[in-house]
């Protein structure tokens, strides 16, 4: 952020030691904390070398691919889904082509259409009495209508099968 080099090479060595680590696994629940490794990594993507970009990025679409790979397994709409694409939106919208936000852009669509209902509760909150797992969804998904409005699409204005739309999830 300030131009130093000295923290620019110590942000660069702490990346590349997780790239060249650690194994993806694709459990949401896991990976999450991963959002932050994500988020830091976009501050100082453009200033790194050619080399640790190409490096960190094939990592990132590692566990995007595995991320995917993990929740195809049958067909969810809780809250692990929603906090799954918060992930993988966040790694789409840095590193991802076409085919990665179509993927995110279907995810956010699905969780609007049926883990949210008209009354603004979710999946979680009738069927397990969750508020805290609601609370989760509805984060993850705010989070990712935010990251979708930093590169100019609307999906907080979005709506539901049922008319269902993010804001009165949040109210």
């Amino acid at each position: 952020i300030t131009g130093n080099v000295q923290s620019l090479d110590k942000a660069e060595e702490y990346l590349l030691a997780w790239a060249n680590t650690y194994k993806p696994s694709g459990e949401p629940i896991d990976e999450e904390p991963f959002l932050a490794y994500v988020m830091a990594y976009e501050l100082v993507r453009d200033s790194v070398s050619k080399e640790t970009r190409e490096k960190i990025d094939i990592f990132l679409q590692e566990i995007f691919n595995d991320e995917v790979s993990y929740v195809s397994i049958g067909y969810r709409i809780d809250n692990k889904i929603s906090r799954h694409l918060k992930l993988v939106a966040s790694i789409a919208f840095l590193i991802g082509g076409k085919t990665q936000l179509d993927y995110v852009n279907d995810i956010f669509q699905q969780q609007l259409d049926y883990n949210f209902f008209v009354d603004g509760a979710s999946w979680d909150y009738y069927l397990r009495d969750s508020i805290g797992y609601h609370i989760a969804t509805v984060e993850s998904m705010y989070f990712v209508a935010w990251i979708a409005e930093i590169y100019g699409l609307s999906w907080f204005s979005r709506h539901g099968a049922s008319g269902q739309t993010l804001n009165n999830e949040i109210d």
